[in-house]
């Protein structure tokens, strides 16, 4: 669970989800408590969906190569 919260929440994220983890942070809210409120967090703004559209457009648009294989001289 703590590992699909992590690569949830280190990519890009919507003012929403920011501004809720920043209450999180700025209330204190520590161990069980943090894990339970990140898991509701996560269902509630559907961050499942962002991770997986992340990971397609990846896949689908690959980054591409160029080689230059002419020596200066």
């Amino acid at each position: 669970m703590i590992h699909v919260l992590e690569i949830a929440l280190r990519g890009a994220v919507t003012r929403a989800v920011n501004r809720e983890l920043n209450r999180l942070r700025r209330t204190g809210v520590t161990g069980p408590f943090l894990l339970e409120a990140m898991a509701k967090l996560h269902d509630q703004h559907n961050l499942r969906d962002w991770v997986d559209r992340r990971v397609r457009r990846a896949v689908d648009h690959p980054i591409p190569k160029l080689v230059c294989s002419e020596a200066l001289t």
